[in-house]
């Protein structure tokens, strides 16, 4: 069976639209959020707003703010915090529930939708695709245009058009019912709930360009983000954390293997790196149960790498081309340079 055969199969008619909003104790945003998707002139047929156990005060807010507006809003209320991964793999499930869905938009609980949103959710028809987002405070300064994937084997946000595009950030991204369907079926789920949150929109991005989709990308400014409200701002170990054991296991679950063993010298020195430069500012305990905690983890993703691996119809060339020449980000590798020189001096 060919890729198109493959996608006939979950093809539908349509283009009614849903969005997803996770919530976890930022119900203020989330309420804004969910007011800014509301003003667009683009009609959302439905918006899931997925509680993900907040604190109940922060829930009984979220229940007030939602009863003030249409049956359009609907809250599903987690028993129990499934990250940003299972939470939005409940909501979509919800979404898809509905058979007039066709396409899913996710946009993060701390970022408002700009009306040129409106114009993006009326023309785009594409299975994968995102649009960019900049940094709130009004300055203008891009938070994302999508995910670019490094020769490290280490994701970040995509800065200029000139880097080649992996996918959309989760937190502003559009997903057909095909794609969403598709992938379901063939690798059991759509973001790995193992995940919890980050780098789960970088493993979904992977496995789409494995089977053969085309991510697309829209360069209008359609919303602002706030960024890492309900992970308690900045980057902290929970950040270090999930970011990095999670990298790792998308580098091992989606990799072709000739691409992993062509970056195998990148991979081991940005892992050294971040060794040194977070093991030196206090950050020890956490960088050992992280790389405990992935190692532990890695009969699971080679079990997942396997039914991956096996759908795999994109070419090792045709993934190659969506990974970057750089090692890293140049911002990040500068300034964890300096943090090196500065801790050392500070030694001496």
């Amino acid at each position: 069976m060919g890729l198109q055969d493959e996608r006939d199969g979950f093809a539908v008619q349509g283009n009614a639209l849903g969005a997803v909003v996770v919530n976890f104790n930022t119900s203020t945003e989330t309420l804004e959020c969910i007011a800014s998707l509301l003003r667009l002139g683009t009609r959302i047929d439905r918006i899931i707003v997925v509680d993900n156990a907040s604190a109940e005060s922060d829930r009984r807010a979220l229940r007030v703010g939602i009863e003030h507006y249409d049956a359009t809003v609907f809250l599903v209320e987690a028993q129990e915090n499934l990250g940003f991964s299972g939470g939005c793999n409940l909501g979509i499930a919800r979404l898809l529930e509905l058979a007039n869905i066709q396409r899913v938009l996710l946009l993060n609980s701390d970022a408002l939708a700009y009306p040129a949103m409106s114009g993006w959710l009326d023309t785009q028809s594409a299975d994968i695709a995102g649009a960019t987002v900049v940094k709130a405070g009004g300055g203008g300064e891009v938070d994302s245009r999508g995910i670019v994937m490094y020769s490290s084997a280490l994701a970040s946000n995509r800065q200029g058009l000139e880097e080649p595009l992996l996918g959309p950030t989760g937190g502003c991204a559009i997903y057909s019912r095909r794609f969403l369907e598709h992938v379901q079926h063939v690798h059991g789920y759509i973001f790995d709930p193992d995940f919890f949150c980050y780098a789960e929109d970088t493993d979904l991005a992977a496995r789409a360009i494995l089977l053969g989709y085309v991510p697309e990308h829209c360069d209008d400014v359609v919303a602002e983000h706030i960024g890492q409200v309900s992970s308690g701002g900045g980057f902290n170990g929970f950040v270090l954390y999930h970011g990095i054991r999670n990298s790792i296991w998308v580098g091992l679950k989606c990799f072709p293997l000739w691409s992993l063993l062509k970056r195998a010298p990148f991979i081991l020195a940005l892992h050294i790196g971040i060794c040194m430069r977070h093991g030196s500012s206090g950050q020890l305990r956490t960088l050992l149960r992280l790389y405990f905690d992935a190692l532990r983890g890695m009969p699971r993703m080679l079990r997942k790498r396997r039914a991956i691996q096996k759908a795999r119809v994109a070419s090792i060339r045709d993934f190659e081309q969506r990974i970057s020449r750089r090692f890293y980000e140049p911002r990040y590798v500068r300034q964890a340079v300096r943090e090196l020189m500065g801790a050392r001096e500070t030694k001496r």
